[in-house]
């Protein structure tokens, strides 16, 4: 294998499910390759995948590469999540059929040709890559959808406030759907954080690690990871099993903020760090905080929880 190649891929779709559009470029020893196309009836996360699984087939040889994506999706399925579907016989920690597991052995099977390293890019931000694999997935799928491609200048609006399909800001009567958990073995000690994420039917499950952490980081990482997830900002029901989070952000915060970071004994917040990160993640949003009695049978709680002793598992696992 010779020099990198480097690779942006992006997917839309209007409607989800509905016409849709993926779009890849690929830049190869200096040269540059655009492909992209359509389906008539398809889902953003399946434009994702089929970006990227394109893009890894358009290449003959074996090759280090370093692909670039603004879907947590499909990074985290490839680096994290498949490993386990592949041992549960392609179920999920659920024990439910994976979602777009065709695409997921595609994806699989293409990258097991190449050396890749994964790179997540926050999408609209200003990556030049990310930019021209967004278009060209909004092309595809304006093509899917019967509609000449179009530039935001001829659409009579600006490209600031030019919003493709996929990343379309979600309707005030729209609500997502967040639940969270964490779990810890030693508190502290190797942790992890899990999340479903239900926005227009369509579900993500999140999880993450830490070797030396606390469960109420884990419980707060998991809330913060969550928020960021998602592309616009939205209206969001978030469930946690965890008063620590629930009334840190409903009651506490605002004494904390007013008291430079100090408790009412004046004393510095513990976790200040994640504290703020979730401050942050929560002001694009409009929140409303439902706490759920954990192990109690609610579904979405039970997912969350077992995405985040998924992680804890993996950390416990780490040299």
């Amino acid at each position: 294998m010779t020099d990198t190649i480097r690779i942006w891929t992006d997917g839309a779709c209007s409607g989800n499910p509905g016409p849709g559009g993926w779009g890849a470029l690929i830049i190869n020893n200096g040269q540059e390759t655009e492909l992209y196309g359509s389906a008539p009836s398809t889902t953003n996360n399946r434009m994702e995948l089929k970006a990227a699984i394109e893009a890894l087939n358009s290449l003959e040889a074996s090759s280090k590469i370093e692909l670039n994506t603004d879907s947590t999706y499909v990074k985290d399925g490839l680096t994290k999540w498949i490993h386990g579907w592949k041992r549960n016989g392609w179920k999920t920690a659920a024990k439910k059929p994976v979602k777009n597991k065709d695409l997921w052995q595609a994806l699989d099977e293409a990258c097991s040709r190449h050396q890749i390293e994964w790179k997540w890019v926050k999408g609209h931000a200003g990556d030049e890559g990310n930019e021209r694999a967004d278009a060209l997935a909004v092309k595809g799928s304006r093509e899917a959808a019967g509609q000449a491609p179009v530039s935001p200048e001829e659409d009579g609006v600006s490209q600031a406030d030019h919003t493709p399909p996929h990343k379309a800001r979600i309707a005030p009567s729209d609500s997502v759907h967040i639940w969270t958990d964490g779990a810890c073995s030693g508190n502290p000690g190797p942790g992890g954080w899990g999340a479903l994420v239900v926005a227009d039917g369509q579900e993500t499950e999140l999880f993450g690690s830490e070797k030396d952490t606390t469960n109420n980081r884990m419980e707060l990482a998991g809330a913060i990871e969550a928020l960021n997830s998602l592309t616009n900002p939205s209206n969001v029901i978030l469930n946690t099993d965890s008063t620590y989070v629930k009334d840190g952000l409903t009651k506490w915060i605002h004494g904390w903020k007013k008291n430079g970071w100090k408790t009412a004994a004046k004393k510095p917040v513990k976790n200040k760090d994640l504290w703020q990160a979730l401050d942050e993640a929560c002001s694009r949003h409009k929140i409303e905080w439902k706490w759920v009695k954990g192990h109690a049978g609610d579904e979405g709680n039970e997912r969350a929880d077992a995405l985040a002793v998924r992680g804890s598992q993996e950390a416990s696992e780490l040299d």
